[in-house]
């Protein structure tokens, strides 16, 4: 599987048409949208992508505990 980089890379040189870059680029974005539902059912409130990190929060148990 190409990279995103190396997908912009070929596009900016010009060994990739815009069409074929799009269709590429949409594949590999698919996965994000895939996590949406993967997480719906477990402890991962979020996931933020910075140009940094990207950092998963997980969700915290509230309530019930004690005496």
């Amino acid at each position: 599987m190409k990279t995103l980089k190396s997908l912009e890379s070929a596009f900016l040189q010009g060994e990739l048409p815009k069409p074929e870059y799009i269709t590429q680029m949409y594949k590999l974005h698919d996965r994000l949208f895939e996590y949406a539902e993967f997480i719906a059912n477990r402890d991962i409130e979020e996931i933020v992508i910075t140009p940094n990190c990207v950092r998963v929060a997980v969700r915290t148990q509230t309530g019930g505990g004690g005496g």
